[in-house]
C-alpha cells in the first residue's frame, strides 16, 4: 500500500497542492516558505496524527483546511476548522467508514517510518531514542532508580567524606586509659584518709594534753601531800586512760597522699585522651557504616546498569549491527554520526523499511542535507525494496520532482 494522491488545500501556507507521486522517489521542492513543509506535514501528521504545535493549522483567512490522501485501499480525509474542530475519516474501497478512523491508521501505518530522518540529522539523544522506541525498549524506570540510587550515593558519599576529614582530625592518644577515671572515687578516698588523720592528729593532741595533766599532778603530789589520797585516784584513773589511749595509737600511722593526689592530677589529662579515643571510635564506626552504605548503593547502580546492559543485549533491533549508549547509537561498534551521510540513508531507510507496516511509504522531512549522489542510493533503495519515498528538499525540475511556489504547484 503506498500514496495514490494527496490534496491538500488551506493547510498553514498551502493554498492548494495536488501530489500525484511517480515511480519509487518523489520529490517535494520549493523555496523556503513556499508551502514545501506545510505539504509534507498535512500528509504526515493527517496519516501520523501529530501536529508539530498547537495553533489551528488553518490557512490565515480561510474557513478551513481540508487534507484528502488517496492510499488505495483506503481514503483518508482530514477537515479542520478554522475554529479548531478537527474531524478525520477513512472510508475503504466500498466507502465504509471506520467507526475508530485514528485506530484503523495505526493499524495500517508505523508512524515512526516519518521519523528516520533523525538517523540521518538528528542529535545522537535522538537517534538513541528512536531507536530504543523501534526495539520496544523503555529505561525510563531503570534510568530513574539509577539517577535515584546516584543521587542518594552522592549524599552518603559526601557524609562518609566529612566522617573521614572528622576521623582524620582525631588521631589516637597511644597512652590513654581504657575507660573514663572515676575522680569523684579518688577524692572521697583522700577525704577518707584526711579524717582518718585527723582523728589521728586530735588522739595525739588529747595525748599530749593528758601527760601534762599528768606531769603537773605529779608536781601537785609532791606539794601537796594532804591531797595525796585524792591526787593518786585521779593518777590512777588518768594512767588508766592514758594506758588505754596508748594502746589503741600503738601501730597507727598516718597515711601519704602524695601519689593519689598525683593520680586525681593526672585523671583529667588520661580521661581526655579517653574520650578523644572515644569519640574516634565512635567516628570511626560511623565512617566505616557510611563506607558500607556507599558500597551498597554502588553495588545497586551497577545491578541497574547490568539489568539494563542485559536488556540491550537481548534487545531486537531493526538491522542487524545497530546497538545504543547512554549518549547514543552505535553501527558495527562505531557512533552513527561517524558514518557518512549516505550510509546514515541506508541506515535509515532499512530502519525504516524493517518496520511491519500496510504502508510502504517513508517520508523524508528537512532534507536539504541529502545531495544527488545520496538521491541515487535512495533511489536504487526504492526501488530494490520497492517503496515509495518521498523527499522534502529544494531540486532541479524534474519528472519526479513536484514544486510549490506560494501555496501552490507550479
Amino acid at each position: 500500500m503506498k500514496i495514490l494522491n494527496a490534496i491538500i488545500q488551506n493547510y498553514k501556507a498551502i493554498h492548494r497542492v495536488e501530489i500525484f507521486p511517480s515511480g519509487n522517489v518523489t520529490v517535494i521542492s520549493g523555496n523556503n516558505a513556499s508551502g514545501k513543509t506545510s505539504a509534507i506535514e498535512a500528509i504526515i501528521t493527517t496519516l501520523a496524527g501529530k501536529d508539530k504545535d498547537t495553533k489551528v493549522p488553518v490557512r490565515r483567512g480561510e474557513n478551513g483546511a481540508i487534507v484528502e490522501i488517496d492510499l488505495g485501499d483506503y481514503k483518508v480525509v482530514r477537515r479542520i476548522s478554522a475554529d479548531g474542530k478537527d474531524e478525520l475519516n477513512v472510508l475503504d474501497k466500498q466507502g465504509f467508514v471506520a467507526k475508530k478512523p485514528r485506530t484503523r491508521l495505526n493499524e495500517l501505518i508505523d508512524d515512526r517510518k516519518f521519523n528516520v530522518m533523525t538517523f540521518v540529522s538528528g542529535s545522537p539523544k535522538e537517534q538513541r531514542a528512536l531507536l530504543l522506541d523501534l526495539a520496544g525498549l523503555s529505561f525510563g524506570e531503570i534510568d530513574a532508580r539509577k539517577s535515584e540510587i546516584y543521587n542518594e550515593r552522592t549524599i552518603i558519599g559526601r557524609e562518609r567524606d566529612s566522617l573521614k576529614g572528622q576521623l582524620d582530625g582525631l588521631p589516637v592518644a597511644p597512652d590513654a586509659p581504657k575507660e573514663l577515671i572515676d575522680t569523684r572515687e579518688i577524692i572521697n578516698e583522700i577525704q577518707k584518709n584526711n579524717e582518718h588523720n585527723n582523728q589521728i592528729k586530735s588522739a595525739q593532741l588529747n595525748l599530749r594534753t593528758y601527760k601534762d595533766k599528768q606531769v603537773a599532778l605529779e608536781m601537785e603530789v609532791k606539794q601537796l601531800e594532804e591531797q595525796l589520797k585524792m591526787k593518786k585516784s585521779q593518777l590512777a584513773q588518768l594512767n588508766e586512760t592514758v594506758a588505754q589511749m596508748e594502746a589503741t595509737q600503738k601501730d597507727v600511722k598516718l597515711k601519704d597522699n602524695t601519689e593519689l593526689e598525683n593520680k586525681l592530677k593526672n585523671a583529667e589529662e588520661l580521661n581526655d585522651k579517653f574520650r578523644q579515643n572515644q569519640k574516634r571510635a565512635e567516628v570511626e564506626k560511623a565512617y566505616n557504616a557510611k563506607v558500607e552504605e556507599y558500597n551498597n548503593k554502588t553495588k545497586e547502580y551497577e545491578e541497574a546498569e547490568q539489568e539494563k546492559i542485559k536488556m540491550l543485549k537481548e534487545a531486537k533491533f531493526p538491522i542487524e549491527g545497530l546497538s545504543v549508549t547512554d549518549d547514543g547509537v552505535l553501527y558495527n561498534g562505531l557512533p552513527i554520526e561517524q558514518e557518512s551521510h549516505s550510509n546514515r540513508i541506508k541506515i535509515a531507510l532499512s530502519i525504516a523499511m524493517a518496520m511491519p507496516s500496510e504502508l510502504r511509504t517513508i517520508i523524508l522531512d528537512d532534507a536539504e542535507i541529502i545531495d544527488d549522489e545520496n538521491m541515487k542510493v535512495i533511489d536504487q533503495w526504492a526501488q530494490e525494496n520497492e517503496y515509495q519515498i518521498i523527499i522534502a528538499r529544494r531540486s532541479e525540475p524534474a519528472d519526479n520532482v513536484i514544486t510549490i511556489k506560494e501555496g501552490s504547484v507550479v
